[in-house]
């Protein structure tokens, strides 16, 4: 099984994603957890650069990097998946979205993803938050250290919506979707997270 975190910056995937993690793990449940951009290795090192840097880069090539990205260890997550429960905070969706925001055609997303054999998601969480409560956020975490997409207010609109109309969308790489309120508290959300995920294991 592969479950997937996504929503704006702030929306508290990775706060979310590690609690489920832990959780499941403590039921004695074989989980394994990925997290995207990977900043560890060279090419999540190249992005996290030009998210910091105001040179302007394609969307097209943001997308093959991100991709790229998931690529190196795809094998690994199909593998896992197979033995048990892959937690992803984050994935190919954050590209779908953030990279037609920019212009790139969603169909040449969609094929690029189909070569690479992606795996299917079986359960989507989007956490919804306003790109207010995602800037209050990101700001009191990194203070005036805010890559160029957590400090664009108006972007975050944009992706907030794209999200929305991507989650209406039936591409064919996810099974089921779930939107939650991610402006709730911390365990209000990962309540509603674990009545779900309790019917789903």
């Amino acid at each position: 099984m592969i479950i997937v975190f996504e929503g704006i910056d702030g929306a508290g995937t990775e706060t979310q994603s590690k609690k489920l993690f832990s959780f499941l793990k403590s039921k004695g449940l074989k989980v394994f957890y990925f997290d995207y951009p990977n900043y560890k290795k060279p090419i999540g090192r190249t992005i996290k650069e030009i998210l910091y840097s105001k040179e302007k880069v394609s969307a097209l090539a943001k997308a093959l990097l991100f991709i790229s990205d998931f690529a190196l260890n795809l094998n690994e997550v199909k593998e896992k998946a197979k033995e048990g429960i892959v937690i992803l905070d984050r994935y190919f969706i954050s590209t779908l979205v953030y990279q037609t925001i920019e212009g790139l055609e969603l169909e040449k997303i969609v094929e690029i993803l189909k070569i690479v054999d992606i795996p299917k998601i079986d359960i989507v969480f989007y956490l919804d938050v306003s790109p207010e409560i995602s800037f209050q956020r990101k700001v009191k975490e990194k203070g005036k250290d805010l890559d160029e997409n957590e400090k664009n207010l108006e972007l975050l609109r944009k992706v907030r919506e794209k999200y929305k109309e991507v989650s209406k969308m039936d591409l064919g790489f996810w099974k089921e979707w779930y939107t939650i309120d991610g402006e709730k508290t911390i365990e209000e959300v990962f309540e509603e997270i674990k009545k779900i995920i309790d019917e789903k294991i």
